[in-house]
């Protein structure tokens, strides 16, 4: 769990855009794993005016509290479930916390520790309960390539279903190839696009997202993934595995034939001659490599007029 150059790039973005002003909360007791000179590289190109005698101690420091502070937070607190790191809040995540049992906050930060939380639905029910509206919540967990790490990996489709069901708007979605040099792609909401979302990954893959508190958690059940959402699964009657007429056995044989042997096979060719220099090749609509600091100057733009 920590702020690497990266995750510190996005909260520098974050600061810029005032939404770490006021009080700031991580889960878990966040490391630091960035160097001075990056600190103050990007503190220059987002204006935050860090001094090299401010990012030296930062990068001297275990913990990223004083981080927090410096970009902006007027109260800051961690929570976790063990004291062992000095969390100043000792809560177990996988509880649903009660009403008063733990301080709002303005800007929450889960820099890794999500994928190690068991119950990970209580994790987000207890967001709503820690964010205050029009609040904030920064997650960064990994999305890919990374299947001994923790209890999960996260994907685009969970981020935007889960958070949306849980009063959050996602203002951004990032892929992060995190290996020198870093790769930025940005994901939109599968549901613009009425289908799944999918891409292969050269390297591990995180996910970065950004979203503001916009609502109240809904009173449904669970969130239901976005291209179940928009058939009709429930019936049957879109689904050629229920439909046993002999147009359909007809269609799954040439699905067999031509998709998992033909062009399966194509694909596998055209992985090896277009995705040289790529950490990650979308294979649906929705994913785009980005300039990351020209999009997160935009997103700065679009926080302040909120």
């Amino acid at each position: 769990m920590g702020v690497t150059v990266h995750e510190f790039r996005v909260l520098a973005a974050l600061s810029k855009a005032g939404a770490l002003a006021g009080n700031v909360m991580t889960l878990g007791r966040q490391n630091t794993f960035f160097k001075s000179r990056d600190a103050l590289s990007i503190s220059h190109a987002y204006g935050l005016n860090l001094s090299p005698e401010t990012c030296d101690a930062l990068e001297a420091e275990r913990f990223a509290d004083r981080l927090f502070q410096e970009l902006g937070a007027k109260r800051f607190n961690s929570i976790d479930a063990s004291s062992y790191e000095g969390a100043s809040i000792i809560k177990d995540l996988n509880v649903d916390f009660g009403k008063g049992d733990v301080e709002s906050a303005d800007f929450v930060y889960d820099g890794g520790t999500t994928e190690h939380v068991f119950d990970v639905s209580a994790v987000f029910r207890n967001l709503t309960r820690i964010v205050k509206p029009r609040g904030f919540f920064f997650g960064a967990c990994p999305a890919n390539g990374q299947p001994g790490h923790g209890f999960y990996q996260f994907s685009p489709e969970f981020y935007y279903r889960t958070l949306a069901f849980h009063g959050f708007e996602v203002e951004r979605l990032y892929l992060v190839a995190i290996q020198f040099p870093a790769q930025w792609y940005r994901v939109d909401d599968p549901s613009k696009f009425k289908q799944r979302i999918t891409f292969l990954s050269a390297e591990p893959i995180y996910a970065f997202v950004v979203a503001r508190r916009t609502g109240e958690p809904s009173k449904d059940t669970a969130p239901m993934q976005s291209d179940y959402a928009f058939g009709n699964w429930k019936t049957g009657k879109d689904h050629l595995t229920w439909d046993r007429s002999f147009r359909a056995k007809l269609y799954r044989l040439l699905h067999r034939v031509v998709v998992l042997r033909l062009l399966w096979s194509l694909n596998v060719l055209a992985r090896h001659a277009f995705l040289v220099g790529n950490a990650v090749w979308a294979t649906s609509p929705g994913v785009c490599r980005v300039d990351i600091d020209a999009d997160l100057q935009a997103l700065v733009g679009e926080i302040r007029k909120l």
